[in-house]
């Protein structure tokens, strides 16, 4: 009896083991190529399982030469505006680590190492890495930019592993409801980038060959978004929304889910105020030469990623009919013609059009935020399927950080070698002719904080200087275009000369039902706790 229930109990652990192996991945991303290359494939990221403290990788790509072997990394940005792969900087890094391949113990949080190509040029091959599925901690992947390289990485240069030029990109997103949330033993890292971009490229449906990009600001409570889009009919309207997945894996848009609902709340127009999704903007209109330049804007989403109402990894969505504002949970928008990842992006020449000053001043978060209204789940609605910056200059390599740690002995315009959250600073990294990846020098605008904080550092891999005037798209009547300016930060002075905060969050990461939030204002950090609530909002 005993060796039977014994045996039973072997077979559920071994049918448990086999459910967890093949449960569904917590993010995404569709690689595209890049550098004139013919790359392409995808990359899902699982939770740690059993023992393991490490993210699963799962790597599949197509049309690379046969037999060949490429370094393979998570990079700072997920911005892919750049057909080169140079915007998504340097590799994810915000411990500020050293480089080196996955057999190291010591090493960035977005290093994968190589993978290599079989004889027909294909590569089917798991990888774990050192980072965080958990919305709002440090070295969370979501929003992040993924990039496959033109040459192997030799695990010792520093800090890019001297892999060259960059064969396809892409963009880390949700590809599921999250429950997780930021561990409390976790630091409070105060977070200096406030900006993210979604490229913009129609679906395999859609009749419409609609381009362009997507830019997120914000001056800390209202976010902004600046449309620069064409491909329309001349003064078509379409439903236009963010929507709570990040996945481009299906040809009409579906796997990208309902309409970002974290806050549990109906289906509106903008008209509606905070009843209405976070993701509702109603819709958008093209002028007569089917261009859509504008700038919208919300308080029901957010720019900083320990928020229920993050923005990285969710998607833009433009669909194919008007927005009536009342069906639920639509709007009977019909099929979705565009689509496009959230990345978090290094925004150097766009400012928010607001009336009242900027503040580029540090601040406080309430202490205490509302939770999040609890639901019974929710499936997503059915609807029907739906810059270049070259920069060629070589420069010292830069390192860059989306979380200030130790900041610089003295605050200026120029940014002494303050260490940084992303060590391989290729903000904008070229292909130079040398085949070495290049990085670029920061700068900032006026009117929002940027994350990033550059540490020069040299290295066989250079960069350039970053120019703030060709590093996007031209600036368009929606926005103006600023000089930039150093952004104030405050540091925090203590024995040993600064001080990490030792002060613990959770983030609340939200199930999302396509029935909208009630906004939570919230300003910015300095220090703060976000309450151990769970996150349930569920996608319709």
């Amino acid at each position: 009896m005993r060796g039977f229930i014994s045996a039973g109990l072997a077979a559920l652990a071994s049918a448990f083991a086999l459910q967890v192996a093949h449960a569904e991945p917590q993010a995404i991303v569709v690689l595209q190529s890049a550098s004139d290359s013919t790359v392409s494939g995808t990359a899902a990221f699982h939770p740690p399982e059993g023992e393991n403290p490490l993210v699963r990788v799962d790597i599949s790509l197509q049309n690379l030469a046969p037999n060949s072997e490429h370094g393979f990394h998570i990079h700072a940005f997920g911005d892919i505006s750049d057909p080169k792969g140079l915007a998504t900087g340097g590799h994810f890094n915000p411990f500020n680590t050293t480089h080196a391949c996955e057999d190291s113990e010591v090493r960035h949080a977005g290093d994968i190492g190589n993978v290599k190509a079989d004889a027909e040029g294909n590569v089917v091959v798991t990888k774990h890495v050192k980072a965080s599925l958990i919305p709002g901690e440090p070295d969370s992947i979501f929003g992040r930019g993924v990039i496959v390289h033109e040459k192997a990485d030799d695990c010792v240069t520093q800090p890019t592993g001297n892999a060259g030029g960059r064969f396809a990109q892409g963009v880390i997103g949700y590809s599921t409801n999250s429950t997780a949330k930021a561990s409390p033993s976790r630091p409070l890292r105060r977070i200096l980038n406030l900006a993210a971009r979604a490229v913009i490229a129609k679906t395999a449906i859609s009749p419409l060959s609609i381009t362009g990009t997507v830019t997120f600001t914000t001056n800390t409570k209202t976010t902004f978004l600046h449309l620069n889009l064409t491909g329309f009919e001349p003064n078509g309207v379409h439903g236009f929304h963010i929507h709570g997945f990040g996945n481009l894996s299906s040809t009409d848009g579906t796997a990208l889910g309902g309409h970002f609902n974290p806050k549990n709340q109906p289906h509106g127009l903008p008209e509606a105020g905070d009843a209405r999704h976070a993701g509702d903007f109603g819709s958008i209109t093209a002028d007569a030469n089917g261009a859509v330049i504008t700038t919208l804007e919300s308080d029901l989403i957010s720019l900083d990623p320990s928020a229920d109402t993050a923005i990285y990894g969710r998607a833009i969505v433009v669909h194919e009919l008007v927005d009536d504002g009342t069906t639920q949970p639509t709007g009977n928008a019909g099929k979705r013609l565009a689509q496009g990842v959230i990345g978090v992006a290094n925004i150097t020449a766009v400012a928010p059009p607001v009336t009242e000053p900027t503040s580029t001043a540090t601040y406080e978060l309430p202490v205490e935020t509302e939770e999040p209204t609890e639901t019974d789940g929710g499936e997503y609605e059915t609807e029907e399927p739906e810059e270049t910056n070259e920069y060629e200059t070589d420069v010292e390599s830069t390192e860059t950080s989306g979380y200030e740690e130790e900041p610089s002995a003295a605050e200026t315009d120029v940014y002494e070698t303050e260490t940084s959250g992303y060590e391989e600073t290729d903000a904008y990294e070229p292909v130079s002719p040398t085949d070495e990846e290049t990085e670029p020098a920061a700068t900032e605008t006026e009117g929002y904080e940027t994350e990033i904080i550059y540490e020069t550092e040299t290295s066989e891999e250079t960069q350039p200087v970053a120019t703030e005037t060709d590093a996007y798209e031209p600036v368009t009547p929606g926005y103006e275009q600023t000089e930039p300016a150093g952004t104030e930060t405050e540091v925090y002075e203590t024995e040993g000369g600064y001080e990490i905060e030792s002060e613990v969050y959770e983030t609340e990461s939200a199930e999302y039902e396509e029935t909208e939030p009630a906004a939570v204002e919230t300003e910015s950090v300095i220090e703060y706790e976000t309450p151990a609530a769970e996150e349930t909002a569920a996608y319709t």
